[in-house]
């Protein structure tokens, strides 16, 4: 018991400290207002009709009650400072990491393989997403409670605790309320079922679990409706799951090039998708061969790509190929197979000694390095241009970094830096209306008003009611008259004055337009 109170002690003080400098991180213009910053019900604090809200509203294309209860306590404590929320995501990571070793430990027994699982799940660069980013309190908060149930369905597995059950599945439930990610844990627990309880595949005690996931399933298509991407093939989401299972194997190994977004190019070229086929097809063959002399692999790997299911893709929400965040409780399979396979090798007589001193220090140095690329991954989040700046410089046609990395340029001046960018973006993904509006602002700003004009008529094509009411018909109707094309842009600064009566600057230009024109 004294080990586990100092190695628990050790693994939260290691993962504080790491992420101290989030206590300096600001909120993001990425998700952010819309989440915090600028949504109404939560910048009110704890309210009773922000709890009503929270648990009937499906706004962000979520439903995520939980999630924004926490994020309405912060305002509570913390106002609109930043400090508050990340330092609070700080600890949230630092306890996960800590129920991951307490978990490991009562399932398993192994408690320095457990510490040393904990340690790799807590330092992780991939953990950077989840922790420095204040709109993903969901994924720690769903993993706490994910991470709860573990314990409490350990402690039904192996004594039959009837109250360990209740538990398990009401922390599954309040999981669901945090992210609907969790709904592949009854999957989980039947891989648990194989390793390392070895009891048999026993369905029936799931099923009250599975009617909790089919029930979050339903409601989160629901809330996702608009958010679903239903024009990608089909084989091109089975193309997508294979890349992502495999690249974020990738990423968990060799964690290098991390980006907020990997965007999804709709149409995998097949080398991708073979080669990433090809990955996933070893990996499954190898898992089948050692299924009985190293079951822990097997599980491992279950664990693993299970964990991923809902993301993958097979239904795209959004327009990301994969991300970091989504490998939060997923990644605990890939150490499980990787710290007890060297256990297991290194526990070979004829090399016992050697073997133990060389996976002790390939742990160390792999937490070293690990912890060192965790702290240059927390600096490009330490505004929006340093984060865009960051995925483009590590992601290829990224036309939603463009426009991000173009709109934060144009914010601080650097117009015609951000003309360049949102071109690209224009260029990649003409169809994505933000980008050309965008576009059409930026260059207006360098007084190139017949191009803004294009840019603004087709934004406007694509997609009317974007940007607020009339926003877009006031910037066209600038452009118009810079361009000289003065009938033209009354017209539109009279479809602004009525689409936005209570703005005052249609008024204003129409009146000096008015007055410029007579004789």
């Amino acid at each position: 018991m004294t080990n586990r109170v100092l190695l628990c002690a050790a693994i939260a003080i290691a993962t504080l400290a790491l992420y101290a400098p989030v206590r300096a991180l600001p909120f993001l213009l990425y998700d952010d207002p819309q989440y915090v910053t600028q949504n109404p019900p939560v910048k009110e604090g704890l309210t009773l009709d922000g709890v009503r809200w929270a648990f009937t509203s499906t706004h962000a294309s979520n439903w995520h009650p939980l999630t924004w209860l926490s994020h309405m306590l912060d305002a509570e404590l913390f106002g609109t400072s930043p400090v508050g929320p990340h330092v609070e995501n700080g600890v949230l990571h630092a306890l996960n990491a800590c129920l991951v070793f307490l978990w490991l430990a009562s399932l398993t027994g192994s408690v320095w393989r457990s510490a040393a699982v904990a340690a790799l799940f807590a330092l992780h660069p991939q953990r950077v997403e989840s922790v420095a980013w204040v709109s993903e309190r969901k994924d720690l908060l769903c993993a706490s409670f994910a991470l709860l149930a573990l314990v409490a369905w350990t402690s039904f597995a192996k004594r039959g605790s009837r109250a360990g059950y209740a538990l398990a599945l009401a922390f599954m439930a309040l999981g669901l309320l945090a992210k609907p990610m969790l709904v592949s844990l009854p999957l989980l627990l039947l891989v648990l079922d194989y390793w390392p309880l070895a009891r048999g595949l026993r369905i029936a005690e799931k099923l009250p679990f599975v009617g909790l996931a089919v029930v979050s399933s339903l409601v989160t298509l629901y809330a996702q409706t608009d958010a679903i991407t239903p024009t990608i093939d089909f084989a091109d989401r089975i193309a997508n799951a294979l890349v992502a299972l495999s690249r974020q194997l990738g990423r968990a190994l060799w964690p290098a090039d991390l980006a907020v977004l990997y965007p999804h190019p709709r149409d995998w070229p097949l080398g991708a998708a073979l080669g990433s086929g090809a990955v996933v097809a070893a990996l499954a063959a190898l898992a089948f061969a050692k299924r009985r002399s190293a079951p822990y692999v097997a599980a491992g790997l279950l664990w693993f790509a299970i964990g991923l299911g809902p993301t993958l893709g097979l239904v795209q929400v959004g327009f990301q190929s994969s991300a970091d965040r989504y490998t939060y409780l997923p990644q605990i399979g890939v150490w499980l197979a990787l710290v007890w396979a060297a256990a297991q090798a290194s526990a070979l007589r004829h090399v016992r000694s050697a073997a133990q001193t060389l996976a002790i220090a390939a742990c160390v140095a792999a937490l070293l390095a690990f912890a060192v690329v965790t702290r240059v991954q927390l600096s490009y989040w330490s505004d929006d241009l340093a984060l865009w700046q960051r995925a483009l410089a590590v992601t290829d046609d990224n036309w939603f970094a463009h426009t991000q990395a173009g709109v934060e340029l144009a914010a601080r001046g650097r117009n015609e830096e951000a003309r360049v960018q949102l071109a690209e973006a224009t260029r990649l993904a003409p169809e994505w209306e933000p980008a050309q509006a965008n576009h059409g602002f930026v260059l207006l700003r360098v007084g190139r008003p017949q191009e803004a004009i294009d840019a603004l008529l087709r934004a406007l094509s694509l997609d009317p009611s974007s940007g607020g009411p009339g926003e877009r018909h006031l910037y066209l109707a600038l452009a118009l008259e810079q361009a000289g094309r003065t009938r033209e842009a009354i017209a539109e600064y009279e479809l602004h004055r009525t689409l936005a009566p209570l703005d005052p600057r249609a008024p204003e230009a129409l009146d000096r337009l008015r007055a410029t024109a007579r004789p």
